[in-house]
């Protein structure tokens, strides 16, 4: 360095630090502007989702009612279904499904976005180069995974469970959110990346449990479905306390690569948590196959009877 010149290095995309002594740290600013490019997208998810969800609710009609008991009272000029218990709770499980998957959308958007540009090394201050993006690699691919992983159980979990959303529903999508993107912005810095998922694995699990509690043997046929259905959530919940468990144990004890690796075997801890990411989605999959089992219909046999029905 030569007359004022100052030195600065990357400090794990969230800022630049200087070099020698002299210089003024420059690693606030950056966590100043991280820290609000964020939160301006999670603002904006909460009001295209919540735009969304309204423009749904004034657009959406209620489909024809299921005659069972006494009969379904229809307003004489809007012919609209008169608003009671019944109606009430069938306009709240027509919405459930929507609601939820346009708000996972939304987070999964802002977090996608996030995470390729992490990656790419365009936040402010984060280091370029071709070493760099091998460096992210281990922590970039388990972030996509966790999108894709959340997202699938999000599919057949509003088709399964249906129940009167409470605040807390609303909360869920929008924390694991938050503990996605956190670690996102961490991509050059392993040790709080993991923590980031520790706090991932402890939402998640609330999750699951929020979802036990709200099951209910009227949601099912028989009693061996809804023990079967409840066995299922209790496994999903120990599976997230797992993952939380190993995220932990790799954020206390990490060191970083020695000079001139490319990685440490610290690094390589990610497969074990690509590798519970994997099992979540094998047992997911799993689940669906049994419960068509259990309904009487194997997978896809609708789809073949449409197809022969066409043709």
């Amino acid at each position: 360095m030569h007359g004022d010149e100052v030195g600065v290095r990357s400090t794990g995309g969230l800022g630049r630090e200087p070099v020698n002594g002299n210089a003024t740290l420059l690693r606030r600013p950056y966590r100043r502007r991280v820290w609000a490019t964020a939160a301006v997208a999670l603002l904006g998810a909460a009001v295209t989702c919540g735009a969304a969800l309204y423009l749904v609710g004034r657009r959406a009609r209620p489909a024809p009612p299921v005659m069972t008991g006494d009969a379904t009272r229809v307003h004489p000029e809007t012919d609209h279904h008169v608003l009671d218990r019944r109606e009430f709770k069938r306009r709240v499980s027509e919405i459930f499904p929507d609601t939820h998957l346009t708000t996972i959308s939304v987070v999964h958007g802002v977090a996608l976005a996030l995470l390729i540009g992490n990656f790419l090394g365009l936040t402010p201050g984060s280091t370029e180069g071709t070493h760099a993006l091998w460096r992210r690699i281990p922590y970039a691919v388990p972030s996509l995974g966790l999108i894709i992983t959340i997202s699938f159980e999000y599919y057949y979990f509003v088709a399964v469970y249906r129940w009167s959303p409470k605040f807390v529903d609303a909360c869920m999508p929008y924390l694991l959110g938050i503990c996605e993107i956190g670690a996102i912005y961490y991509l050059d810095d392993p040790r709080t990346w993991w923590w980031w998922n520790v706090a991932l694995a402890v939402v998640g699990a609330l999750a699951f449990l929020n979802t036990w509690m709200n099951c209910h043997r009227l949601m099912f046929r028989t009693d061996e479905m809804y023990a079967f259905v409840r066995r299922y959530v209790a496994g999903d919940i120990a599976a997230a306390v797992a993952l939380g468990l190993v995220s932990a144990a790799v954020a206390l004890g990490y060191r970083p690569h020695a000079n001139g690796h490319l990685y440490s075997w610290w690094d390589l801890a990610s497969i074990v948590f690509i590798g519970g990411l994997a099992f979540l989605s094998w047992r997911a999959h799993r689940f669906i196959r049994t419960l068509h089992g259990r309904l009487g219909e194997r997978p896809g046999a609708a789809h073949e009877t449409s197809t022969r029905a066409g043709r």
